[in-house]
């Protein structure tokens, strides 16, 4: 759980420089890492190594984080496109939908 957590961290710092500092290129970097972070994290448990910890989540939580992952590289075509309107509005509800990924479920 601690290197989900870091992803989203470094995913939440960029968002947040994207917001605040007009998607500054420091904020790319940040979100990529939690981005690249995470996938690797999923990759890795999708192929059977015993070291990543499955993360208890319900099917929506699963489907959250899911759609929040496949925004990023729409925000980064966004944000090439200079498009920081559609870039802003993908990162606030990229932001929402993995913070909801995180939320624990007594009741899964």
């Amino acid at each position: 759980m601690f290197w989900h957590l870091c992803a989203y961290a470094l995913f939440m710092i960029g968002a947040v420089m994207g917001l605040t500092r007009g998607a500054a290129e420091p904020s790319l970097w940040f979100i990529s890492m939690g981005w690249v972070l995470e996938m690797t994290l999923i990759l890795l448990r999708v192929l059977g190594s015993q070291r990543v910890k499955q993360v208890e989540r319900a099917r929506w939580q699963k489907a959250a984080l899911a759609c929040a992952l496949a925004a990023v590289p729409v925000m980064m075509v966004f944000r090439l496109r200079a498009d920081l309107s559609s870039f802003k509005l993908l990162s606030i509800g990229a932001a929402l939908l993995w913070s909801l990924a995180l939320l624990r479920n007594k009741a899964i």
